[in-house]
């Protein structure tokens, strides 16, 4: 059974993974709500900083370490704890901004609809609306520094009083224009995000600065938030320098598409992936070919291939987790050609139903 470590000014608390939630929950700096489609970590603090560290090989390939003010956690997973409690989490997003570095190693992370490869040395800044989520396919060491909306603003905007001249233009470049948008344009609903790709070895210059702070927080003292500020502020100044990264900026539609794509979703996954574009029209009020396009920019698939991806995941988890026959999930799942079905699940698992359940029952 695998083991973690919370501590907060008044609370040190220690004991077993399967008790962390009904022991801990009001100390966390984060909530996390979930349904089956989607997660969202909402944030009781300034700032954050969460350690991950993945190697599969391990008996425990799983570990994490959160600072923040006045709190600090460590906890290693087994296997067995790792898949339930890891593995199953949705794409999620959260009320604050996210600034990812990785220390070492190589992460997969899908954001939205898109699968994106992150090296050591580089970052990935998203803001409050982006959904996403980790890959666990190889080994990785990471860190995500989250920033409240008002701590942020406060960091860069407000607290932004400059005596030099040269100080008094900012730099033409994506991080920059990318605050602005969020602070001074107030575009922020949009879903955006930053890849920082690293152009040189930077490790030393990050990880200095994240040491800092990481002291700071653990033994704090008069000046100490000041001083974690001004680190955080030298990040953001070393990520905005043109010769030590290059940057691919990002932009995912608006909260309004969102918002449709998150109902068309539900629909989609409530009749199993068996509801038509004329179906969605009629109860969404937008056009089939407007919702087509939505569903396209979010999943990079047609109503139609995005319903059958659907469909084809209940068959299997019918095939899996049921004893149902095959013509009865077929019947279920409200398929009146048998042929189609096969052909269907054939395209998605390079197999046929009853080929599945096989090799599921021979394992």
């Amino acid at each position: 059974m695998a083991y973690y470590i919370l501590q907060t000014i008044d609370t040190k608390l220690s004991g077993y993974i399967d008790a962390i939630h009904t022991d801990t929950d009001s100390l966390t700096p984060y909530n996390f709500i979930t349904d089956r489609h989607t997660g969202f970590f909402r944030s009781r603090v300034p700032f954050s900083f969460l350690f991950t560290k993945f190697k599969a090989d391990e008996e425990y390939p799983f570990e994490i370490r959160m600072l923040s003010p006045d709190f600090r956690m460590e906890a290693k997973l087994n296997r067995e704890e790792f898949e339930k409690l890891v593995l199953p989490r949705p794409l999620h997003r959260h009320d604050t901004y996210e600034l990812m570095y990785i220390i070492d190693g190589e992460l997969y992370q899908k954001i939205e609809n898109s699968r994106h490869r992150y090296i050591k040395d580089s970052c990935c800044v998203i803001n409050r609306s982006v959904r996403h989520a980790e890959e666990y396919v190889s080994d990785f060491y990471s860190l995500n520094i989250s920033l409240s909306e008002d701590y942020f603003k406060e960091m860069i905007v407000e607290g932004d009083e400059t005596v030099f001249a040269a100080e008094k233009k900012y730099p033409d470049t994506d991080l920059t224009q990318f605050i602005s948008e969020e602070f001074v344009e107030e575009t922020h609903s949009a879903k955006k995000f930053i890849d920082f790709i690293p152009l040189k070895d930077s490790s030393n210059v990050i990880n200095q600065y994240v040491q800092k702070i990481e002291e700071l927080i653990l033994s704090p003292h008069y000046g100490s938030s000041i001083l974690i500020k001004a680190y955080l502020y030298n990040m953001l100044v070393f990520l905005n320098n043109k010769t030590c990264y290059r940057t691919e900026p990002m932009k995912i539609g608006t909260a309004a598409e969102d918002e449709l794509f998150a109902k068309v979703s539900w629909l989609i996954e409530k009749t199993d992936g068996r509801i038509s574009r004329t179906e969605l029209s009629e109860q969404l009020n937008y056009s089939g070919n407007y919702i087509n396009q939505i569903v396209r920019k979010f999943t990079g698939m047609n109503i139609f291939e995005y319903g059958t991806s659907i469909a084809m995941k209940k068959a299997e988890y019918y095939l899996s987790s049921t004893d149902h026959t095959i013509s009865e999930i077929i019947s279920l799942l409200n398929f009146t050609d048998r042929t189609h079905f096969y052909r269907l699940f054939e395209k998605e698992f390079g197999m046929t139903p009853k080929e599945y359940r096989k090799n599921l029952n021979s394992r």
